[in-house]
């Protein structure tokens, strides 16, 4: 089967999720909760998540190596999967079991690079989509996951204004040209979605977390 075939596969079990792959906010209370007070259908919900996230991890870095073996891929992923599922009861913090899930897939591939003795494969930036951890460790879809939540938490008038400018990095021209508005207005815009970033403390506290991590 094609890797495109594999992403398209991936796609159709994450959208049998409650909610966004991407949500990790959502992942992160699903888990804290289902720890506090055990269900096996919540659980399940739990597992579909973990498997599609790392699937799609692991499609994305081979993606980029199309010499890389296709066996080297189902092993890397259930290596993985097996990883996060005994090293669940040792987690310390329960609030944080996506950023823990991103970490373990982006420290089994890097033992994958060092066993194939090469090195690490290209920048992923041109599927932003799918972003992940950057060369500096920050976890990319952690990071936007937090910053979309953080834009729905705005007022409606500020919301489209945060998406061109923070998840689509569109020019301030090209902003006002779609939003019928002028410059000035756009760029005062950006400055109010920005003081009120500063004030979301949950947004606060992830980039904090990931620049110190």
């Amino acid at each position: 089967m094609e890797r495109a075939d594999l992403m398209a596969t991936v796609h159709q079990l994450a959208a049998r999720l409650p909610f966004s792959i991407n949500d990790t906010e959502e992942v992160n209370r699903r888990f804290e909760l289902s720890k506090a007070k055990p269900d096996p259908a919540e659980e399940e919900i739990l597992q579909l998540w973990t498997y599609c996230f790392i699937r799609r991890y692991f499609l994305i870095k081979f993606a980029k190596d199309p010499s890389a073996p296709v066996a080297d891929f189902d092993m890397i992923v259930e290596t993985t999967f097996v990883r996060v599922y005994r090293g669940q009861q040792k987690m310390r913090d329960y609030t944080r079991y996506a950023n823990w899930v991103s970490v373990i897939c982006k420290n089994t591939f890097l033992n994958y690079l060092r066993s194939r003795k090469r090195q690490p494969m290209v920048s992923l930036d041109d599927q932003p989509e799918l972003e992940q951890e950057d060369e500096t460790g920050v976890d990319t879809v952690l990071v936007r996951a937090a910053v979309e939540c953080a834009i729905e938490r705005l007022p409606e008038f500020l919301r489209e204004t945060a998406r061109l400018r923070f998840l689509t990095d569109v020019s301030y021209e090209e902003m006002a040209r779609r939003m019928g508005k002028s410059v000035p207005t756009i760029r005062s815009y950006v400055n109010k979605v920005l003081n009120r970033f500063r004030r979301d403390t949950k947004l606060v506290s992830l980039l904090r977390d990931q620049v110190m991590s």
